[in-house]
């Protein structure tokens, strides 16, 4: 009996057959460290591809499985629209993890298709994020 083909052959497979579910199973099934090494072996054009055949929730898991400078460069080639997309889905911390280490136009280029409401949300309401947090606290004898 043969031995199953590595995750990134797998992964390679799938991409080129562009099944999207399949692809989102797939990928659910490895572990985060699987999942930065079989995209890591993958081309560039390669993880591209991935990454505009998933959903941008499923977009998001996939670059928080891969370090943050792998992550920049990608998205950096991405439309800025797509990355947009992606990056709005991630957490607050990644997501300023991977912006600090993008070139300064492009983060701005996706900054700029964040829709406005999500960037001021993240920045302000995330719990555990360093901004201000605009949440009030019911006060004493307060009903909630």
């Amino acid at each position: 009996m043969s031995e199953p083909s590595p995750p990134w052959e797998a992964l390679s497979e799938l991409i080129a057959a562009e099944n999207s579910a399949e692809l989102t199973a797939f990928i659910e099934t490895l572990s985060p460290p699987e999942t930065a090494r079989a995209i890591s072996r993958l081309a560039e054009a390669e993880q591209l591809h991935l990454l505009s055949l998933l959903s941008p929730e499923d977009a998001a898991d996939v670059i928080e499985d891969i370090p943050e400078e792998q992550a920049a460069d990608l998205v950096e080639d991405m439309p800025s629209e797509q990355a947009a997309a992606i990056m709005e889905e991630l957490s607050s911390d990644y997501l300023v993890d991977v912006l600090g280490e993008m070139d300064g136009d492009a983060s701005h280029a996706i900054l700029a298709k964040m829709s406005h409401g999500q960037r001021h949300e993240r920045m302000f309401r995330q719990p555990g994020s360093s901004g201000f947090h605009a949440r009030t606290r019911p006060g004493p004898g307060s009903a909630g």
